[in-house]
Protein backbone atom coordinates (compact mmCIF):
# COMPACT_ATOMS: atom_id res chain seq x y z
CA UNK A 1 0.00 0.00 0.00
CA UNK A 2 1.01 3.72 -0.77
CA UNK A 3 1.84 5.74 1.49
CA UNK A 4 0.25 8.97 1.46
CA UNK A 5 2.31 12.35 2.89
CA UNK A 6 0.54 14.14 5.49
CA UNK A 7 -0.96 17.38 4.61
CA UNK A 8 0.07 20.41 6.26
CA UNK A 9 -3.66 20.80 6.90
CA UNK A 10 -4.96 17.10 7.36
CA UNK A 11 -7.13 17.00 10.39
CA UNK A 12 -6.82 14.20 13.06
CA UNK A 13 -9.42 12.36 14.95
CA UNK A 14 -9.46 13.05 18.67
CA UNK A 15 -7.78 9.38 18.96
CA UNK A 16 -5.57 9.68 16.09
CA UNK A 17 -4.27 13.16 17.84
CA UNK A 18 -3.31 12.00 21.39
CA UNK A 19 -1.82 8.70 20.04
CA UNK A 20 0.23 11.41 18.25
CA UNK A 21 1.01 12.94 21.36
CA UNK A 22 2.55 9.75 22.75
CA UNK A 23 4.32 9.31 19.38
CA UNK A 24 5.84 12.99 19.21
CA UNK A 25 6.92 12.31 23.35
CA UNK A 26 9.05 9.62 22.82
CA UNK A 27 10.40 10.13 18.82
CA UNK A 28 10.09 6.63 18.07
CA UNK A 29 8.08 3.69 19.66
CA UNK A 30 6.42 0.56 19.10
CA UNK A 31 2.58 -0.37 19.57
CA UNK A 32 3.04 -1.64 22.87
CA UNK A 33 5.03 1.55 24.76
CA UNK A 34 2.53 3.49 23.33
CA UNK A 35 -0.88 1.40 24.88
CA UNK A 36 1.20 1.11 28.30
CA UNK A 37 1.37 4.97 28.08
CA UNK A 38 -1.67 5.81 27.28
CA UNK A 39 -3.64 6.96 30.17
CA UNK A 40 -7.29 5.52 28.90
CA UNK A 41 -7.90 1.95 28.72
CA UNK A 42 -8.12 0.99 25.42
CA UNK A 43 -7.44 -2.33 23.82
CA UNK A 44 -3.84 -3.11 22.30
CA UNK A 45 -5.57 -4.16 19.01
CA UNK A 46 -7.39 -0.31 19.14
CA UNK A 47 -3.70 1.17 19.67
CA UNK A 48 -2.50 -0.91 17.19
CA UNK A 49 -5.07 -0.52 14.31
CA UNK A 50 -5.05 3.51 14.94
CA UNK A 51 -1.08 3.48 14.79
CA UNK A 52 -1.74 1.74 11.24
CA UNK A 53 -4.09 4.22 10.02
CA UNK A 54 -1.57 6.96 10.94
CA UNK A 55 0.75 5.37 8.87
CA UNK A 56 -1.18 4.72 6.44
CA UNK A 57 -2.33 8.65 6.14
CA UNK A 58 1.36 9.25 6.18
CA UNK A 59 1.58 10.84 9.98
CA UNK A 60 3.61 7.60 10.87
CA UNK A 61 6.42 5.45 9.58
CA UNK A 62 7.35 1.91 10.31
CA UNK A 63 10.22 -0.13 10.69
CA UNK A 64 9.59 -3.84 11.61
CA UNK A 65 12.58 -4.70 14.06
CA UNK A 66 12.05 -8.60 15.24
CA UNK A 67 8.18 -9.10 16.01
CA UNK A 68 7.33 -5.35 16.47
CA UNK A 69 6.83 -2.75 14.26
CA UNK A 70 8.99 0.55 15.48
CA UNK A 71 7.11 3.98 14.76
CA UNK A 72 8.18 7.20 13.97
CA UNK A 73 6.41 10.94 13.34
CA UNK A 74 6.83 11.90 9.57
CA UNK A 75 6.06 15.69 11.19
CA UNK A 76 6.47 17.88 13.99
CA UNK A 77 4.07 18.52 16.35
CA UNK A 78 4.65 21.91 15.68
CA UNK A 79 4.32 21.38 11.81
CA UNK A 80 0.94 19.92 12.61
CA UNK A 81 0.21 22.36 14.87
CA UNK A 82 0.92 24.83 12.58
CA UNK A 83 -1.53 23.54 9.56
CA UNK A 84 -4.15 22.86 12.13
CA UNK A 85 -4.50 26.69 13.21
CA UNK A 86 -4.19 27.47 9.44
CA UNK A 87 -6.87 24.99 8.57
CA UNK A 88 -9.15 26.61 11.66
CA UNK A 89 -8.29 30.33 10.43
CA UNK A 90 -9.75 29.86 7.12
CA UNK A 91 -12.75 27.42 7.93
CA UNK A 92 -13.88 29.38 10.34
CA UNK A 93 -12.28 33.10 10.23
CA UNK A 94 -12.26 33.25 6.88
CA UNK A 95 -8.38 33.39 6.65
CA UNK A 96 -8.86 36.05 8.86
CA UNK A 97 -6.03 35.91 11.83
CA UNK A 98 -7.19 38.72 14.37
CA UNK A 99 -10.47 37.69 15.00
CA UNK A 100 -9.42 34.18 15.92
CA UNK A 101 -6.60 35.90 18.34
CA UNK A 102 -9.09 38.03 19.86
CA UNK A 103 -11.27 35.18 20.96
CA UNK A 104 -8.59 33.07 22.02
CA UNK A 105 -7.82 35.90 24.29
CA UNK A 106 -11.40 36.51 25.08
CA UNK A 107 -12.24 33.15 26.31
CA UNK A 108 -8.46 32.29 28.02
CA UNK A 109 -7.46 33.32 31.10
CA UNK A 110 -4.00 34.31 30.61
CA UNK A 111 -1.52 35.42 33.66
CA UNK A 112 0.32 38.81 33.26
CA UNK A 113 3.22 37.36 32.30
CA UNK A 114 1.46 35.70 29.11
CA UNK A 115 0.32 38.68 28.14
CA UNK A 116 3.52 40.52 28.32
CA UNK A 117 4.77 37.84 26.54
CA UNK A 118 1.96 37.92 24.01
CA UNK A 119 2.89 41.93 24.08
CA UNK A 120 6.45 41.46 22.65
CA UNK A 121 5.38 38.75 20.47
CA UNK A 122 3.31 41.95 18.87
CA UNK A 123 5.75 44.53 18.93
CA UNK A 124 8.57 42.29 17.61
CA UNK A 125 5.86 41.53 15.01
CA UNK A 126 5.27 44.95 14.27
CA UNK A 127 8.73 45.93 13.90
CA UNK A 128 9.58 43.74 11.35
CA UNK A 129 6.95 45.25 9.09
Amino acid sequence: MTKSKPAPDRQLTELELELMHEVWNRGTCTVREVHDAYPKKLAYTTIATVMKVLEQKGFLSATKRDKAHTYEPTLTREAYSRGALKHVTERLYRGHAAPMVAQLLDESELTRAELMQLRELLKSKLAAR
